[in-house]
């Protein structure tokens, strides 16, 4: 065999490999072996459980680190103490000194791909005294803030990769103008995929950073840039004069384009329409996160300058009209190219289906539709017709308790949206017979609790064959926070007495005739859906167990997050979830390290929540 052939055969092998175990024990076989398997092994470095946490802190773990780093490509962690480890700090350095005085050196200098969207977990003490309980292991991040000189590592791990093509960076920074100022063509000029300073867990730290600095790094920022997510926070500038008009670089790879911006001034929009106007026909996906809905308008001469793909977008307010239904059918029927239509809020419930049949006769090339709070104009039928004939469709939202919701019943014929990436709405009607309580733990009755479990799960699995076609979904959100949850603790009238005569908090959007999302019902039908992300099952009668959360694990690689395991005054249907989760530890599963359980762990509560300032979990369960 010709010395060159071996290496190619073994590499070919290699790309059908995915677990570390495998890939290990081939690069343990001999010397040519572990040429070809040894790099394959130290590519990517994940640690987002304890037990990845505590086999990266081995001696020989640590050992072998010293001797492979060079090799890693991809890194992924959730635990500060990972990038202390990697970012060595030399011996007699002050830890919590500026960036000039500290005297660091970083074992990774190879990295294509940086991944620390967040930090939910830290630890404390020596990983070898760790037991399996969160309250000994871990503390939220308080305000998910990090330390000065931990951000300071950070900066230093960015700028030690030059090669990075890909980079994420939550929104834990205090200080993001060095971060903003080390972003730069000329130190990343290779990167392509950039996600700086976004949400952890839905909350914000208090940020300093400048208009003149965002504006630096909206111009010199990567040429190589293909999708870019920033959270620019609140910005302001009184006097744009005293701003250096700055050459700006081309963006022309650029294809998707998120920004948010909070409390910001007008100039902010002509800064947006600078950077949009150094992109070019190539920027197909935009999405502005911002308060002011008329900011589409203002960038519409920025687009067309680049004649941009970006389609056209329809974000009536709905207070401005009398008739919104009628309103806003005759601003749909002035194009025919919808490709963004969003219609939330719209809070005057003046019914109608003139909108609905609108957007049923445009929806060719829509690729968003938000349709929340939106019940008035829009019923389940015509919702699964647009949806069979979107072929284009990306995200549904359909959320909350006055949005359309999909009827099983109507789940007859194959949506044309196979490139749903994300579906948020709430699917009703499901008979289920395994109910038999309510939420104030009284007997419930009706139609769609009669019947045999098979003809519910008949049913059940034939929405999840539904489901199932939808090969790129990463987001499901089946459930919603209801308004009776999100104010009870400002609106006692949502109480109500309980069988036992308590007088206890009753919502009553809570959904029982929903799919209950066990692997008997059909959940396994899901398998395909490799790219999922996020699961809420929020404020839903469900009967996800151990067998559930170990399929998710061995199906859903990419899971992030799973909303609405536990529910307040509604216990589990399935017993063993809260001890599955302190015994797997999931990286999703931090979210619950904050709730407090009762005594047979079937009821949690966020003990973060703002309900802590006037109800304890003590009260809640006496």
């Amino acid at each position: 065999m010709p010395p060159t052939l071996l290496p190619k055969i073994l590499t070919k092998i290699s790309l059908l490999l995915d677990e570390p175990h495998d890939l290990t024990q081939c690069a343990l076989v001999c010397k040519s072996w572990s040429a070809v398997f040894t790099p394959c092994v130290w590519k990517s470095i994940t640690i987002t459980t304890i037990w990845a946490y505590r086999r990266f802190f081995a001696p020989e773990a640590q050992a072998a680190l010293l001797k492979y780093a060079r090799l890693v490509r991809e890194l992924r962690t959730i635990y500060i103490p990972v990038i202390e480890r990697i970012i060595q700090v030399s011996p007699g350095s002050d830890p919590s000194s500026s960036s000039c005085d500290l005297q660091v050196s970083c074992l990774c200098t190879c990295l294509t791909s940086l991944n620390l969207r967040v930090f939910w977990r830290t630890t404390a003490g020596n990983a070898s005294a760790y037991s399996a309980k969160w309250s000994e292991n871990f503390a939220i991040w308080d305000g998910y803030e990090i330390e000065p000189h931990q951000e300071q590592l950070i900066l230093h791990l960015i700028k030690s990769n030059p090669g990075l093509r890909t980079l994420c960076i939550g929104g834990y920074i205090k200080d993001r103008d060095p971060f903003l100022a080390a972003i730069t063509d000329a130190s990343l000029p290779h990167l392509q995929k950039l996600d700086l300073f976004g949400r952890v867990r839905d909350s914000y730290v208090s940020s300093d950073r400048s208009f003149q600095m965002t504006r630096a790094f909206l111009h010199n920022c990567p040429r190589a840039l293909q999708v870019l997510s920033l959270d620019a926070g609140d910005l302001w500038t009184v006097d744009t004069s005293r701003v250096v008009a700055e050459p700006s670089l081309p963006h022309v790879l650029l294809e998707s384009l998120s920004v948010h911006f909070g409390e910001s001034s007008g100039e902010v929009s002509v800064l947006l329409g600078d950077f949009i106007k150094t992109c070019s026909a190539n920027l197909r996906d935009i999405h502005i996160g911002n308060s002011k809905s008329d900011w589409f308008e203002s960038l519409q001469p920025a687009l067309e300058a680049i004649g941009t793909g970006f389609g056209r977008r329809l974000e009536p307010e709905w207070y401005r009209y009398t008739n919104p239904d009628a309103s806003f059918c005759q601003r749909l029927t002035q194009a025919d190219d919808w490709t963004h239509i969003t219609l939330t809020r719209n809070r005057s419930k003046q019914g109608g289906r003139l909108t609905a049949n609108a957007v049923l006769e445009r929806c060719g090339h829509l690729k968003y539709l938000n349709i929340c709070e939106c019940a008035h104009l829009f019923d389940s039928r015509i919702v699964h017709q647009i949806l069979c004939r979107s072929t284009h469709l990306i995200e549904l939202h359909s959320a909350n308790e006055d949005s359309p919701r999909l009827e099983a019943k109507d789940f007859v014929q194959s949506w044309g949206c196979k490139g749903l990436k994300v579906l948020d709405a709430a699917i009703v009607d499901v008979p289920r017979p395994d109910i038999t309580l309510g939420y104030d733990g009284r007997p419930i009755s009706g139609e769609l609790f009669r019947g045999t479990k098979e003809e519910s799960r008949e049913v059940q699995r034939r929405i999840f064959g539904q489901l199932a076609e939808l090969k790129d979904l990463e987001v499901l959100k089946l459930g919603n926070l209801s308004s009776a949850r999100r104010n009870y603790w400002t609106h006692p009238f949502f109480n109500r007495e309980d069988v036992t005569g308590k007088v206890r908090f009753f919502d009553p959007d809570f959904q029982f005739n929903c799919l209950d999302m066990s692997l008997d019902s059909g959940l396994y039908l899901l398998s395909e859906l490799t790219e999922m992300r996020v699961l809420d099952v929020t404020g839903m009668a469900h009967r996800i167990g151990v067998a559930e959360l170990d399929w998710m694990q061995d199906n859903w690689r990419k899971l992030e997050r799973v909303k609405g395991l536990f529910d307040p005054w509604y216990p589990t249907l399935e017993p063993g979830v809260r001890a599955w989760l302190l015994e797997n530890d999931p990286e999703w599963g931090s979210q619950y390290t904050t709730y407090r359980f009762n005594e047979a762990g079937t009821l949690a509560y966020e003990g973060g929540h703002c309900g802590d300032k006037s109800t304890s979990a003590a009260t809640m369960y006496e």
